[in-house]
């Protein structure tokens, strides 16, 4: 499949442009540094550290204990699982505060 079919898939999950070449960049090639994920991937190097810190704080990459630090991505059934987690629990919460705004009118 076409890398702009996945990162436009990617994007409905809500990764951006650059966070999507970021990860499959680093499924085909990894552990990276950021230069060499920049490189790669073709996200420029003044976007790289923000995309790799967003990246991280999902979970969906990992930075190793090396200096340079490098990085490998999630696994992407992993990352789905994950991700199916985040949105179940957001669903949750979002039940949890509108359960007091429920009408009593049917639709239709």
């Amino acid at each position: 499949m076409p890398f702009e079919d996945i990162a436009g898939r990617m994007k409905k999950l809500g990764f951006t442009t650059y966070e999507s070449k970021a990860y499959v960049s680093l499924l085909q090639s990894n552990p990276v540094t950021r230069y060499e994920l920049s490189k790669n991937s073709g996200v420029p190097r003044s976007a790289i550290y923000d995309v790799i810190k967003k990246l991280e704080t999902i979970g969906a990459v990992n930075g190793t204990y090396t200096e340079p630090q490098k990085y490998i991505p999630l696994p992407p059934q992993q990352l789905f699982d994950l991700l199916e987690r985040q949105f179940h629990d957001r669903v949750e919460e979002a039940k949890k505060a509108l359960k007091h705004y429920e009408t009593s009118i049917e639709p239709g």
